[in-house]
């Protein structure tokens, strides 16, 4: 009966790890300069405890008016509407704004924007600007796809859901 038992718990916990290793179906990594922002633009963006994340507000106007030209959407449309009337910077904390669907839009924004190295980074722990990044694509087996984006140092500091899975 205990061979039994332990046959089955060995099957079991080789079941587990031998899956569990290859729920990873694919990654891409991509290493990325920054180009930084116009000092006179008006910036839009996310902070979170590691760093503050920047965008030149007419590039986010750019994109989303592309969005509406394919299919119009009012939400989209008021996005826009928002964008061209701020005066000032707009920076959107993460623990705010984060898993929230009204801010979904604009974080995907976001990911086009940081992989074409169209951003700003400020490193909070040195107050300093980022030159470069690494970004880390991954698609699972069920479909669910995410972004990381990490320092040189491979410190990640940015994380976008990009799909979800089945």
């Amino acid at each position: 009966m205990n061979r039994k038992i332990g046959t089955l718990l060995l099957t079991l916990i080789f079941g587990i790890t031998s899956c569990s290793s290859s729920f990873i179906a694919r990654t891409k990594n991509k290493n990325i300069k920054l180009s930084g922002i116009d000092e006179k633009s008006i910036k839009v963006g996310t902070e979170n405890e590691k760093v503050l994340i920047l965008f030149d507000k007419n590039e986010l106007i750019t994109l989303f008016q592309n969005d509406l030209a394919d299919f119009y959407d009012q939400s989209v449309k008021s996005k826009i509407d928002e964008l061209n009337s701020l005066k000032s910077d707009l920076i959107f904390p993460e623990k705010e704004w984060k898993g929230k669907l009204k801010f979904t839009e604009y974080e995907s924004k976001f990911l086009k924007l940081l992989k074409a190295g169209k951003a700003e980074i400020i490193d909070k722990k040195d107050n300093e600007k980022v030159v470069s990044i690494k970004y880390t694509f991954i698609m699972d087996k069920l479909g669910g796809q995410d972004g990381y984006f990490s320092f040189k140092n491979g410190e990640e500091f940015y994380r976008i859901l990009i799909a979800l899975g089945e």
